[in-house]
């Protein structure tokens, strides 16, 4: 999290880290701050605001976390790098390539991916992130304690993608966003490559059947990638980690996770 202030000197960034915050969302919240400061007149001295919006207005907040990517991945430096690596559609393509990118541009490769994805187009794919944490809160006493898979996270190109529908997460009272849970086989999909995960990262292309992602979880995805492939069976690279380790995780949540998969589903043929 963080804020901007109009000081006597200047402008001032405050950063409120947390406990699981890292140095490249500290990184990339300081950049979103100086994207609001373009929408002030520095012509005078104190600074005029150019547009007048509530605070934290989305359609504002939206455009400088835009900015903010454009500030930490430039587009030709990017597709400079990404020229030397291969497509999701290649079976020989690993999501290491996303850390190393993230690595190098000091950002969380959640940006990274959706630069590559959402912004360029350069990765023609749709990305997911399930969560695991234990059920503490707004859960039955006997399910208190258990773990659950949560979508909390997604990137999806914008062309081609027409009719796909993804739920996104729930904004409940408080403020907090409660998040699609996964139910059924795709729990089971999830848990299998996580276990692999036990005692080194889990990086690898796999394929998964219509029926394991017929989950509400996913929307239409099932019926998406069966309609694009016209087969049951669907290619995806998996990158799986048993936490706690730092993996940059956006911190909607005050429940401890305990795990985490990104599943990556190439929208074209090799």
């Amino acid at each position: 999290m963080g804020r901007l202030s109009v000081e006597s000197q200047g402008f001032a960034a405050e950063l409120l880290p947390t406990r699981k915050s890292s140095g490249a969302w500290h990184q990339f919240t300081l950049a979103h701050e100086i994207a609001h400061t373009l929408f002030y007149d520095i012509g005078t001295w104190p600074p005029r605001q150019l547009v007048y919006l509530e605070p934290g207005n989305r359609d504002l907040e939206w455009f400088c976390y835009y900015i903010a990517k454009c500030l930490m991945i430039p587009v030709d430096w990017l597709r400079s790098q990404i020229n030397r690596s291969l497509q999701p559609s290649s079976e020989h393509f690993s999501l290491s390539v996303l850390l190393d990118l993230a690595r190098m541009f000091s950002v969380p490769w959640q940006i990274a991916a959706e630069r590559l994805v959402e912004d360029l187009g350069a990765w023609n794919c749709i990305m997911l992130r399930f969560t695991a944490r234990r059920e503490i809160n707004n859960c039955p006493e006997d399910k208190k304690g258990q773990v659950a898979w949560h979508l909390d996270w997604q990137t999806i190109p914008e062309k081609g993608t027409q009719g796909l529908f993804i739920p996104i997460g729930r904004r409940r009272k408080g403020g907090k966003v409660r998040f699609p849970r996964a139910q059924g086989a795709i729990v089971q999909f999830i848990e299998e490559c996580v276990q692999s995960a036990r005692h080194t990262q889990f990086l690898r292309r796999t394929v998964i059947s219509s029926k394991t992602l017929s989950c509400r979880a996913v929307g239409s995805l099932h019926k998406f990638l069966r309609t694009l492939w016209n087969v049951d069976e669907f290619p995806v690279h998996v990158w799986a980690k048993v936490l706690p380790e730092n993996l940059d995780l956006d911190e909607s949540s005050t429940n401890q996770p305990t795990g985490v998969i990104v599943m990556c589903f190439p929208l074209q043929q090799q």
